[in-house]
C-alpha cells in the first residue's frame, strides 16, 4: 500500500470493536470472553493481533499490568517509557510507538468490563502501520459489555449478540464458521449458536436445507433436548416447519425435554430449543441458528439476532 491508508471496515469480535484496513481478514482465533486472542492477516502475512483477559482479582493494578505487558512485548533492548493515550473507554491505555521491526504495541484496561486488552500491529510497511495504528485503530477501539448486547463483524458478516450472552468459543474453517454464546451464572444456562456456511450453492449441491437441519439436530441430541412430538428414547421422524424471514426462506425444528424430564417443580420452566436454517440467497450463504432457553424466549432471541444481521454494511 506504500504508506497509503486503505479504505476501512468495522471488525467486532468477543466484545472488541474497531476499524481495520479492508484487506485484513480473520486468520486465527482462540479462547472465550474471559481470555482469548485473534489474529487478522492480509494476503501476505499476519497484520494485527488482539488479546484479552478478564481481571478476576478484586484489587487489580491496571497501570502496572499495562506497563509490564508493553515491556515484555518490546524486550529489554528497546524498553522505554510508553506513550499514554486519553481514551473514553480504556483507562489506562498506552503504546510503545513504532519499533525497529515495524511493529506497534498497545495495551489498556477497560474498567467497565474489567478486561485487559493487548493490541499488536505487525510489520510490513512502517509508514502504513503508523498511518492506521495509533491514529485510527486506537481511536475506534472499544470494549462492549455483554449486558447491553455486542456488535460482531468479521468477513462479510455482521450481527448483534443478545444482551447478557457471552462469547463461549468459535470454529473457523474454510466455508464454515460457527460462534457459540451462553448466559453465565445459571445452572442450565441459555445458549445460542450461530453457523454460517458459504457458498450456499455448493452446500446445497451436497444436500438440501432439510437435510442440513436434520444433521444439526442429530449432532446435538441430548435427553433434555428432543424434537417436539417425540417420546424420550423413541424415534419418530423430526418434524420440520417451513418458514420465511426477511433474510430468506428456511425451516424450523422445535424441541423440548422428553416427558420423563419435565418435572412439575414450582416456578421451573422447561428448557426448550429452537433450530432454524435459512437460505440467504442474496449473499449466497446458509445461516443456522440454535437457541436453547425457556419456552417463552426462544422466538425473541431468534428475532433479535436476525434483526441485527447485515452483509457488507447492508441490512439483511
Amino acid at each position: 500500500m506504500n504508506g497509503k491508508i486503505q479504505a476501512l471496515k468495522p471488525f467486532g469480535w468477543a466484545g472488541l470493536w474497531l476499524k481495520i484496513p479492508s484487506s485484513f481478514r480473520l486468520h486465527h482465533i482462540e479462547g472465550d470472553t474471559q481470555q482469548g486472542a485473534c489474529t487478522l492477516a492480509d494476503d501476505h502475512s499476519p497484520r494485527l493481533t488482539l488479546a484479552w483477559r478478564r481481571a478476576t482479582r478484586a484489587k487489580f493494578d491496571a497501570d502496572r499490568f499495562v506497563r509490564g505487558t508493553l515491556a515484555r512485548a518490546v524486550g529489554r533492548r528497546h524498553r522505554c517509557e510508553p506513550t499514554r493515550f486519553d481514551h473514553p473507554v480504556f483507562d489506562p491505555l498506552m503504546g510503545t510507538g513504532l519499533t525497529e521491526e515495524g511493529e506497534e504495541h498497545f495495551a489498556g484496561f477497560c474498567p467497565e468490563t474489567r478486561r485487559a486488552v493487548r493490541v499488536t500491529c505487525h510489520g510490513g510497511n512502517t509508514a502504513e502501520v503508523g498511518a492506521w495504528g495509533s491514529d485510527t485503530l486506537i481511536k475506534s477501539l472499544i470494549d462492549q459489555i455483554p449486558e447491553k448486547g455486542q456488535e460482531w463483524a468479521f468477513f462479510s458478516l455482521r450481527f448483534r449478540s443478545p444482551p447478557r450472552f457471552e462469547y463461549d468459543g468459535a470454529h473457523l474453517q474454510v466455508g464454515d464458521m460457527s460462534v457459540q454464546f451462553s448466559q453465565p451464572g445459571r445452572k442450565r444456562k441459555p445458549t445460542l449458536g450461530l453457523r454460517f456456511i458459504y457458498p450456499a450453492a455448493l452446500a446445497l449441491s451436497r444436500q438440501d436445507l432439510e437435510q442440513w437441519l436434520r444433521e444439526v439436530l442429530e449432532k446435538g441430541k441430548d435427553p433434555w433436548d428432543r424434537p417436539m412430538g417425540r417420546v424420550l428414547f423413541h424415534g419418530a421422524p423430526v418434524v420440520l416447519h417451513p418458514c420465511r424471514t426477511p433474510l430468506g426462506r428456511g425451516f424450523r425444528a422445535d424441541a423440548r425435554p422428553g416427558r420423563r424430564f419435565r418435572l412439575p417443580l414450582p416456578g421451573r420452566r422447561p428448557v426448550s430449543r429452537g433450530s432454524w436454517i435459512l437460505h440467504d440467497d442474496g449473499n449466497d450463504r446458509l445461516v443456522i441458528v440454535s437457541v436453547s432457553t425457556s419456552q417463552e424466549t426462544v422466538e425473541e432471541i431468534f428475532e433479535y439476532v436476525l434483526e441485527g444481521m447485515v452483509h457488507d454494511g447492508q441490512t439483511a
